[in-house]
């Protein structure tokens, strides 16, 4: 740290951990992810999530659950303008 002050004591006096000083974030590259999920939808369509999942894992591919899942705010459903009116 500069001055002479160091990490341990910066850390303390702002209160906040030691490791989020040398945390450097990278920038996500979800294009294979994407590439690969979306053949295996086309190839098998009535697959859900699991067996897509479990696919991509006997792929090879080490690719957690939770970045495989869009985080979307929820939609509203479509309704129909007038009653027997299909979408």
């Amino acid at each position: 740290m500069a001055e002479g002050v160091s990490k341990r004591r910066v850390c303390r006096l702002l209160g906040m951990s030691r490791s989020v000083l040398d945390y450097h974030a990278r920038p996500r590259d979800d294009g294979p992810l994407i590439k690969a999920l979306s053949a295996l939808a086309e190839r098998y369509p009535c697959a859900g999530f699991r067996k897509l999942y479990a696919r991509l894992r006997r792929a090879g591919h080490s690719w957690n659950h939770k970045r495989l899942r869009a985080l979307r705010p929820p939609q509203p459903l479509a309704q129909p303008i007038r009653p027997k009116l299909q979408w």
